[in-house]
């Protein structure tokens, strides 16, 4: 599968699309006292070398956009095969024994192996559900992770969904007429099904007591 869309990308943005050049603010919210309202406030403002588009393709708009930093993934997943065989495995549904490393596998009892494969469906399920890997491209450099001694040369960044921002933007009119000097890259129809997918399984969760 093409990760991105090499060939004639939109000039529009997309849902998926990398883009530079945004400012991101972050509000640290103080914890109130008996009740009353905090009176000082901390914001961070920072401009990430990368960010992602996840605002839907038809609602780009109204000086309106929504986005997630791209950052580097996390060094332990380097200590599993089938995640360091492609780290964009972990967009799409895994077997219980591929979710883990393979020592830690071997570790378990026959009980929990099967308690695990129980529960798994057929095809296997999201791992690391807010989370999201983009594939390595020239355009977004590589990078070293270290673990126990030994460096790996990473070109995968990913996305945390639990990072989403709104930011305010004069130039987001509408899909067509949006800043274009910002988008970097697009992402394939097949790598933005997959992006969609996984984003819908992280908000459709239902909590326990909604359950029963």
């Amino acid at each position: 599968m093409f990760f991105y869309k090499e060939k004639d990308p939109d000039p529009e943005l997309r849902f998926g699309d990398i883009v530079k050049g945004f400012v991101i603010t972050v509000p640290d919210m103080p914890p109130t006292v008996s009740g009353l309202q905090p009176q000082e406030y901390k914001v961070t403002v920072f401009q990430p070398p990368l960010a992602v588009v996840l605002t839907p393709c038809c609602s780009i708009g109204e000086k309106t956009l929504m986005l997630t930093p791209l950052v580097e993934i996390r060094r332990d997943w380097i200590k599993n095969p089938y995640f360091c065989d492609d780290f964009t495995n972990i967009n799409r549904p895994m077997l219980p024994q591929q979710a883990v490393v393979p020592q830690d596998w071997e570790k378990m009892s026959d009980e929990e192996k099967r308690r695990r494969l129980d529960r798994s469906k057929p095809g296997g399920a999201y791992v690391h559900l807010d989370l999201f890997v983009y594939a390595p491209h020239p355009h977004l450099g590589t990078y070293e992770k270290t673990l126990y001694g030994e460096k790996k040369t990473i070109g995968h960044r990913m996305i945390d969904f639990r990072r989403m921002h709104n930011i305010n933007c004069s130039e987001v009119i509408n899909p067509e007429n949006t800043p274009k000097r910002a988008k970097l890259l697009e992402l394939s129809v097949e790598a933005r099904d997959q992006l969609r997918l996984k984003l819908l399984q992280y908000f459709q969760r239902k909590p326990t007591e909604d359950m029963i």
